[in-house]
C-alpha cells in the first residue's frame, strides 16, 4: 500500500536549491522548557512559552529554519541559506559551523559534539545523512541513497547515544528535478554503521526519540490495526512494526476540520510512562499540548495571533 505523507518543501534562496525534507526533532531528557520554531512564511526563528506567552524573535534575516535545542538547552542549531549555524538560546552569538554547504535539518548528538544533517549535493538530487563536528571539521557521510531515490532526511540522534533514526524516501525522479514519493519508512541505524544493522519501521515518518531513548514518536497514515488513516502521531518501539505502535492522536482530517501537522516528544517523556509523553501538533496554525493518554489537546494556542502566521519545525527545550 502506498503511503501518503505531507511533504515540506524548503526553498533555500541563497543556495538556489529546493529540498524536500521533513522537520527533525530530538527530545533530550530534562524539565520541559521553551518551544523553538520557525515561521513558514517569514523563515525566522522564535521561542515561546508553552502557553503562548513571552514570544521572542531570535532571527530577522528571513533565511533561518529548523531550530534544534542542544542537549543542555543552552544553544540552538539551525539551517541558514544551506549552511549550519549555532546560536545561544536568546539568539546571541550566531556563528557558522564548519564550512559545509547545502546542509539542512541539523540534529545534535547526545554529547553535543556533533551535528547530523541532510546534505543535498545538487538540485534535483535526493539528500543523504552526513555528520560534522560542532567545532568544525570531521565531516562524514552516513548514507548514500540520494542518487537513486528521493533521498534520506530528518536525522535524529538517540539521547542515549549510539543510534540515529531518519526517514528513507523511495520514489521516482521527475524531469523538472522534483521527486514523487512512493511511501517511506523510518530507519534506525547504529551510528558507526559497522554492523550494517538497520531496523525498518514501515509506513512511518518524522521520527523523534523519546527522552529515555527507549522508543520513538512518529507520524503515520496507517494505524496500529494496519488500516489507512489520516496522518496522526504514534508511539513506537525502536524496532516497531505497525502492530507495535499506539496512537497518540486520532484526527480524521475531514473537510473543514483541523488536521494533524507535526509532533515532538517532551524532555520529560518515557516509553513506559505514557502519562509523561507530551506532544506538539500544528493544527491549522495552532500549537497544541496534549498527553498521550488523554488523546485530546490540553490546550491550543497561536502565539500572538497574526504575528506568527504558521509555526513549524517545533522543538522543545530541555532544562536541568
Amino acid at each position: 500500500m502506498k503511503r501518503l505523507f505531507t511533504v515540506v518543501t524548503a526553498i533555500i534562496v541563497a543556495a538556489a536549491v529546493t529540498v524536500t525534507v521533513r522537520p527533525a526533532t530530538a527530545a533530550f531528557h530534562g524539565a520541559n522548557g521553551l518551544l523553538a520554531f520557525d515561521d513558514a512564511y517569514t523563515h525566522n526563528i522564535y521561542t515561546v512559552q508553552i502557553n503562548g506567552t513571552h514570544l521572542r524573535k531570535l532571527t530577522s534575516d528571513g533565511r533561518s529554519v529548523s531550530p534544534r535545542w542542544s542537549p543542555d538547552g543552552t544553544k540552538i542549531a539551525f539551517s541558514r541559506s544551506g549552511q549550519l549555524w549555532v546560536m545561544n538560546a536568546n539568539g546571541t552569538n550566531p556563528h557558522r559551523v564548519g564550512t559545509v554547504t547545502r546542509a539542512y535539518q541539523p540534529a545534535w548528538s547526545a554529547d553535543a559534539r556533533t551535528l547530523a544533517y541532510v546534505h543535498v549535493p545538487t538540485k534535483g538530487q535526493g539528500g543523504d545523512i552526513w555528520t560534522v563536528r560542532v567545532a568544525g571539521g570531521g565531516v562524514r557521510q552516513l548514507t548514500d541513497d540520494g542518487r537513486t531515490t528521493c533521498g534520506d532526511s530528518h536525522p535524529v540522534y538517540s539521547p542515549l547515544g549510539g543510534l540515529i533514526a531518519y526517514d528513507q524516501q523511495p520514489g521516482t525522479k521527475n524531469p523538472d528535478g522534483g521527486c514523487t514519493l512512493d511511501g517511506g519508512d523510518i530507519r534506525v541505524i547504529t551510528r558507526r554503521l559497522a554492523t550494517g544493522v538497520t531496523h525498518v519501521i514501515p509506513e512511518a515518518a518524522d521520527p523523534d526519540f523519546l527522552a529515555d531513548g527507549k522508543g520513538l514518536v512518529l507520524t503515520s497514515s496507517v494505524d496500529e490495526f494496519d488500516q489507512p488513516n489520516a496522518p496522526n502521531l504514534y508511539a513506537s518501539s525502536l524496532t516497531g512494526g505497525i502492530t507495535q505502535r499506539r496512537a497518540l492522536t486520532r484526527f480524521v482530517c475531514a473537510e473543514g476540520e483541523a488536521c494533524f501537522g507535526e509532533g515532538a516528544a517532551a524532555p520529560s517523556s518515557t516509553f513506559a510512562n505514557t502519562d509523561a509523553v507530551w506532544t506538539f501538533s500544528r493544527l491549522g496554525g495552532s500549537v497544541c499540548v496534549q498527553t498521550s493518554v488523554a488523546m485530546t489537546p490540553g490546550y491550543c494556542t497561536m502565539p500572538k495571533a497574526g504575528v506568527v502566521p504558521l509555526p513549524q519545525n517545533i522543538d522543545w527545550q530541555p532544562r536541568p
